[in-house]
């Protein structure tokens, strides 16, 4: 493998790990409290993907478990799915429960804008 192969799959790898995290720290911030598990299946489902990509060329000298292509092809199978789940979820709140963003969005704006002393 190339150079530049090598570092795109660790940037993508990254990347996909930050969005996960990031997506766990919304649920943190808004999502607990208005119990919308959207964002915490949007992070499960990054997670999966995450540890699909650790098994790629590019890091298989870390992560010898998931080298194994059923390892690999499960942990995408699951990220497929709670993705699907979190984009059925937001589906749901958005225009079946709608009263669900309103009272997330009070919620959020009776959070502190400062952070505690």
């Amino acid at each position: 493998m190339s150079a530049v192969t090598l570092t795109a799959s660790g940037i993508l790898t990254g990347l996909v790990l930050m969005g996960c995290f990031e997506q766990f720290a919304h649920y943190r911030l808004k999502g607990i409290r208005s119990r919308n598990l959207s964002y915490l299946l949007a992070a499960g489902g990054l997670f999966f993907f995450f540890l699909s990509l650790l098994g790629t060329a590019a890091v298989q000298q870390l992560v010898a478990g998931l080298a194994e292509p059923g390892a690999r092809f499960g942990c995408f199978l699951a990220g497929c799915a709670l993705l699907l789940g979190a984009v059925v979820m937001f589906l749901y709140l958005t225009y079946f429960r709608p009263g669900r963003l309103r009272f997330e969005d009070q919620i959020v704006g009776e959070l502190p804008q400062l952070p505690p002393d």
